[in-house]
């Protein structure tokens, strides 16, 4: 034996970005820069890096062509304002910058479409994780100094996973059954069928392994809105 390598699996988190309370409740705020933004925040995390990436798209005044908007990785959710930065778990000094924070600035390349993305090679711990992790976007194109004020959160999140095993429905009649499969060709059928749900896309899957099907046949297969018990 030369070499290994431990196997580990990367995450992927995704959240929606909103309108921070804090934000809202400013006596300068006006809901019209809000109307028309949509946004979205991913955290890829592997065992030794962590992505960030930002899109808004919406209103052309507020996101103008060359705008720039300064966001950072929080370190906690967006209920409790986001808290403060999150810093590498391993760095103990005291500097403050986008190597020991993960700082995804959006910066608008046309005008309504902004993106921003950042890569730290440092992970975070996995109890960190478990306590919420949030992405805030400062208002800085109207900031008369610093960053500005908190102005866009979301919340990651990781999908949704559901899955189950694939049976026979009871509204599969044995006539229906045995004008085109034997009893035995359906009795055979094993698979699985998975759902994973997140914030922006649903995606579904399956499997299944007979030896009684024809290789090229073809399932029709949708998601449905019953149980199997209900005939789906």
């Amino acid at each position: 034996k030369m070499f290994c390598a431990d196997l580990v699996s990367s995450s992927i988190m995704e959240g929606e970005l909103g309108p921070l309370n804090s934000y809202l409740s400013q006596p300068s705020f006006s809901t019209t820069i809000l109307d028309n933004i949509q946004g979205r925040a991913v955290l890829r995390v592997s065992e030794q890096t962590l992505e960030t990436e930002l899109s808004l798209i919406g209103d052309t005044s507020a996101l103008a062509a060359g705008s720039v908007f300064k966001a950072h990785l929080h370190a906690a959710p967006c209920f409790g304002d986001g808290g403060g930065h999150y810093r590498d778990p391993g760095f103990n000094g005291s500097v403050v910058d986008a190597i020991v924070e993960n700082w995804p600035n959006v910066v608008c390349k046309s005008a309504g479409r902004c993106h921003g993305q950042a890569l730290s090679h440092w992970a975070p711990e996995y109890d960190d994780i478990s306590g919420g992790l949030s992405i805030v976007i400062h208002d800085s194109v109207n900031a008369l100094s610093g960053s500005g004020p908190k102005f866009m959160c979301a919340d990651l999140n990781f999908p949704r996973i559901f899955s189950g095993k694939l049976n026979v429905l009871p509204g599969y009649t044995s006539s229906l059954m045995s004008s085109r499969y034997s009893n035995d060709d359906i009795s055979n059928v094993t698979g699985a069928g998975s759902l994973t749900v997140g914030p922006f896309r649903s995606q579904t899957s399956l499997n299944i392994k007979s030896g009684g099907f024809n290789k090229s046949s073809v399932f029709y297969s949708h998601l449905h809105d019953r149980p199997c018990s209900a005939n789906g």
